[in-house]
């Protein structure tokens, strides 16, 4: 998100827009773009990265307010219903993408005037759509081969949030022992 505003509000200045030559919203897109790159391929970890999925919610979160509403609200639906994060993302940014070439989602819900009617903006969600889908494609092939289990991730997720109701429910109790005995608890199961 700072990578996207950052460069865009530098890009304002007339000097700077004048030596570079090219619209501030084509650049914020470009370093959002570049941000999923870094994601997936990062330089320190031999180019073995993520898989794309928060680089891809935050280039939405810092561009449109109207996908990133709609593409957490379809996540948490397909997450509740299926139990699969990694099904859950892919449909999310697939829907994403498909909509950011839709006038009426670009034109009004563009942060801080970004060109969302250019045909760059659904170019670069859409092709960051489409890898984070390829960097995904082992999660479909055990999907579809129905031989993935329940993602761990969202049993740690109903766990913490347990843990953390509990240690809430203990706040009024100044037994030392009694929170930390919840934390260790807590920080063990994350």
């Amino acid at each position: 998100i700072v990578s996207i505003w950052g460069v865009y509000f530098i890009a304002q200045i007339p000097e700077v827009n004048e030596i570079i030559g090219i619209s501030p919203s084509i650049l914020a897109y470009l370093s959002g773009f570049g941000a999923c790159l870094g994601h997936m391929f990062p330089l320190y970890f031999n180019f073995q990265g993520g898989k794309v999925v928060s680089c891809f919610a935050g280039l939405v979160l810092a561009s449109n307010w109207i996908l990133i509403i709609i593409g957490f609200v379809t996540f948490m639906i397909v997450l509740f219903i299926s139990k699969y994060v990694s099904l859950s993302s892919i449909l999310a940014s697939s829907l994403v993408g498909i909509l950011s070439f839709i006038p009426l989602f670009t034109e009004n819900g563009m942060i801080f005037n970004l060109e969302g009617t250019n045909i760059y903006y659904p170019i670069f969600l859409t092709i960051s759509a489409i890898i984070l889908i390829i960097r995904h494609i082992p999660n479909i092939q055990r999907l579809l081969n129905n031989t993935s289990l329940v993602e761990a991730g969202t049993k740690a997720f109903a766990d913490m949030f347990t843990y953390v109701i509990d240690y809430l429910r203990i706040g009024g109790i100044d037994n030392v022992r009694e929170r930390t005995k919840y934390l260790s608890a807590l920080y063990y199961q994350c």
